[in-house]
This record gives C-alpha cells, sequence and structure tokens, in this order.
C-alpha cells in the first residue's frame, strides 16, 4: 500500500457526460458510499467530524467530503490543524492501492470548516478506516472504519464508461428516497413517466446488466422501474 499527501483541490475522477435533455424528470442518484458522523459516543477531544464518501465509481479521484465542527458549539479558541489519514478497502479483500494523508486547519473563531480530500481509485471499496491526530497525537475517539453502499456491478472496469445524465428539473439527492418512498404509496398512480430512460443505453455497455435488476426492455418504463434500476449500479448519476 503506498501512502500519499494531497491537496485540498485535487483532480476528481473523469466522468463521461451523457446530457438528457428528455422530458421532466424526478430525483434519482447512485453510486456508492456512505456518512457518518464522529464520535460515535462521547466527544474527548472537543471536535466533532462529519464525513461522506457518496460518488459515482470510476478510476480516477474520489472526493471524501470532511467537517470539521469545534466542540462544544461555537467559534474555536484557538488555531487548529488536524491532520486526517483515510485508506479504502477493496471489495476482493485487502487494503486498496493508496492511502491519503492530508491536513485541515481550523482558524481561530470559525465555527466550522469543510473540506474535500481527493482519493485515487482503481476499484469499488467496500469499506475504508479513516483516522485523525493533532499535533502528533491520535483522536482515539475519532478513528472510524466505514462501510460503502453495496451496488451489484462490483466488477466493473473502464470498458464501462462512468455516464453522468444531466436534466434542469431534476430536484437535489436528498430528496430521491423519498420520491421513491412516495411512487411506491401510490400503488397504480406511480405508473406516471416523467424520467428521462437511459437504461438501454447503459446496457450497450459491459458489465452492468441490469435486468439482473429488474430492467424489462419490453415493458413501458415507469418512474419508479427507472428509480430503481439506477440505484443498483455505481456508475450511473442522474442530477439538475
Amino acid at each position: 500500500m503506498c501512502r500519499r499527501s494531497t491537496s485540498l483541490a485535487q483532480r476528481v475522477g473523469c466522468l463521461v457526460l451523457a446530457c438528457a435533455m428528455l422530458s421532466p424528470p424526478a430525483a434519482t442518484f447512485a453510486g456508492t458510499g456512505s456518512r457518518a458522523s464522529l464520535p460515535v459516543n462521547r466527544v474527548k477531544n472537543a471536535l466533532r467530524v462529519n464525513i461522506d464518501t457518496t460518488w459515482v465509481d470510476g478510476n480516477g479521484y474520489r472526493p471524501v467530503q470532511v467537517q470539521l465542527i469545534p466542540w462544544p458549539p461555537g467559534p474555536a479558541p484557538a488555531d487548529r490543524t488536524i491532520r486526517v489519514e483515510f485508506t479504502p478497502q477493496s471489495w476482493r479483500g485487502g487494503y486498496g492501492w493508496c492511502g491519503v494523508t492530508d491536513f485541515i486547519e481550523i482558524p481561530q473563531g470559525a465555527s466550522s470548516v469543510e473540506a474535500v480530500i481527493a482519493v485515487p481509485q482503481r476499484e469499488q471499496w467496500s469499506s475504508f478506516n479513516v483516522e485523525f491526530y493533532e499535533d502528533g497525537e491520535k483522536l482515539e475517539d475519532l478513528e472510524y472504519r466505514g462501510a460503502m453502499s453495496f451496488m451489484g456491478n462490483h466488477g466493473w472496469s473502464e470498458a464501462s464508461p462512468t455516464m453522468l445524465f444531466i436534466d434542469g428539473d431534476a430536484p437535489p439527492r436528498a430528496l430521491r428516497q423519498p420520491r421513491i418512498a412516495e411512487l411506491r404509496g401510490a400503488g397504480a398512480k406511480s405508473d406516471s413517466h416523467k424520467l428521462p430512460d437511459p437504461r438501454a443505453l447503459v446496457e450497450m455497455h459491459p458489465a452492468p446488466d441490469l435486468t439482473r435488476f429488474g430492467y424489462n426492455p419490453d415493458e413501458s418504463p415507469t418512474d419508479l422501474t427507472i428509480l430503481d434500476s439506477l440505484a443498483t449500479w455505481s456508475k450511473i448519476e442522474l442530477l439538475p
């Protein structure tokens, strides 16, 4: 395993951009990742941390979002420098390729600080380890091992491009799950079809095999079936 340092705003993995300016959509997003708030138990080092690893899969740099919050809430009484060590684990087992070390500054008076750590990725992650240090001392209460959400196409390669579909009417990602719940609760009324349906295009490329997740090209698409299908492939994203 190698370890490298990275600046705050480095390159992020390449996306193949497909503009789907079709009929008005609802919300959807795919990708892998998870979110965590630390520490899990009592705060011991006057610091809380939020981590967000959600992103589409692909070779390149994956942005990991980190928020540092001085605790108790309020302005930081003094400058602080926090070292972050982030190490992904491959779904094949063992720790994958590269870990990343970065430094995040909390200026005196700041109530929170956000940073993006660019982590090299060349295959799907199953989990990750993250550790935090200050003045050379490990902040034990903030050490964390997080799981990544499982996607069915963990054997992807660059033969299957990452595809981003954009529609100006798509609501933010945070509304995707409520929208799915709304459609499922609507029963027969959920047969509406306003979303662009990229699944036939996706099936032309190797690896995803969306038919395993319920895609039937002979059936009329609905918003619910499109949302469910897209959520099973880590290399598709639909955003506003």
